[in-house]
């Protein structure tokens, strides 16, 4: 079946809006997760979800430049909370991965995240929640394509 244009706008809008909210949001609560930027976490959450990998590919995964990924990491590094290293068969290939303090740190990083969103999802079952999972999964493979 195919979507109507109405079904289409009202998608586009709910999808719009609810950047916006996620942004103002942000904003209130400021974008640090525990002192830790927004960016950063986000790099060491993809670590953490799918092990250690080649700069470019994270980037890739991140929607990121290579370049812009590069500063993360840098200050990451520095942090000591990945550490970098070579592909045993192309010792070109940079991969990175997360250290056991980065570990640490995006647990508690998340833990309080979690404490902030969780509230707000009183309502919500645990099959709400994996149903609106799955359409923002969906969503964002249609998007990707």
């Amino acid at each position: 079946m195919t979507l109507t244009d109405e079904t289409v706008a009202e998608l586009v809008d709910e999808l719009f809006l609810l950047g916006r909210l996620i942004r103002v949001n942000i904003a209130r609560q400021g974008s640090d997760v525990e002192g830790m930027p927004q960016p950063l976490l986000g790099v060491l959450w993809a670590l953490e979800t799918r092990g250690p990998m080649p700069q470019n590919q994270l980037a890739g995964i991140l929607c990121v430049s290579e370049s812009v990924l590069s500063r993360q990491i840098s200050k990451l590094v520095a942090d000591g909370l990945i550490g970098r290293g070579r592909l045993a068969e192309d010792g070109r290939v940079c991969v990175v991965a997360l250290t056991d303090a980065g570990r640490e740190a995006m647990s508690s990083a998340l833990r309080s995240r979690f404490d902030r969103v969780i509230p707000r999802l009183s309502g919500w079952s645990e099959n709400d929640a994996r149903d609106a999972i799955t359409s923002l999964e969906r969503i964002r493979e249609a998007f990707a394509e």
